[in-house]
C-alpha cells in the first residue's frame, strides 16, 4: 500500500543532505541551520543527486503502518526542506488597552516582556532557533526553520492571555478570525 504523498520526490537542491543509517536520521543543512529527522526502521531514505525520496526496507511491504512511515517521512522532510528555503513566519498581535511587547537581553538569553494588563509583567524565554522581531510595541513576529519550534512560540505566548470572547482582547495571531460573542441584552 503506497500513498500519494509516499510516491512524492523532494527537490534538495541548494540544500546539504547527509544520511546517518546507525541513527536512522536524515540531516538537512543550508548556511549554519541544521534540521533533523529521526525515520522508522521500516523504511530508508534514497538520496539520488537534488532528490531525495523514501522507500519501504522490505520490498513488498504493502502495510498500512509502513504508508503511514512513508507519509510521515516525507512530510516532515519537505517542511525542514522549504523551512530552510524560506523560514517559517508567524505574526501575533496583542490586542487590549495597554498591551504591549518588548524585547530584552540577560546572561545571553533573549526575553520577551509581555505587559498583558495584569499586576505583573509576563516573561517568555526565546529559544535559541527562534528570531523574534517587534514591528510595533502591539506586534510580535516569531520566525524560524522550524516549522514545529515557530508553532509552538507562538502556542507558549498566546497562553499568557487567550483571546476574551465577549471583547476580543488577547494575544491573537494576525490574520485569524475569531469568534466573538453578544452580551446579554436587558429587555
Amino acid at each position: 500500500m503506497s500513498t500519494r504523498l509516499a510516491r512524492n520526490i523532494l527537490n534538495t537542491k541548494g540544500i546539504a543532505i547527509t544520511i546517518n543509517e546507525k541513527e536512522n536520521t536524515v540531516y538537512f543543512e543550508k548556511a549554519g541551520d541544521k534540521l533533523q529527522f529521526k525515520y522508522s526502521p521500516r523504511i530508508k531514505p534514497v538520496l539520488q543527486g537534488d532528490v531525495l525520496s523514501y522507500v519501504a526496507v522490505e520490498e513488498n511491504d504493502d502495510s498500512r503502518e509502513t504508508a503511514m512511515m512513508l507519509g510521515t517521512a516525507i512530510s516532515y522532510s519537505n517542511s525542514n526542506i522549504q523551512g530552510l528555503i524560506k523560514p517559517f513566519k508567524i505574526e501575533l498581535e496583542l490586542r487590549g488597552t495597554g498591551y504591549k511587547a518588548a524585547l530584552k537581553t540577560e546572561n545571553g538569553k533573549t526575553l520577551l516582556v509581555l505587559n498583558l494588563g495584569k499586576s505583573h509583567d509576563d516573561v517568555y524565554v526565546v529559544p535559541a532557533n527562534i528570531k523574534v522581531s517587534l514591528p510595533s510595541a502591539t506586534q510580535i513576529a516569531l520566525e524560524s526553520s522550524n516549522k514545529a519550534a515557530v508553532g509552538q512560540a507562538s502556542a507558549d505566548i498566546q497562553t499568557f492571555r487567550k483571546v476574551d470572547v465577549y471583547k476580543g482582547k488577547g494575544v491573537r495571531v494576525k490574520g485569524k478570525t475569531y469568534l466573538q460573542k453578544e452580551t446579554k441584552k436587558k429587555k
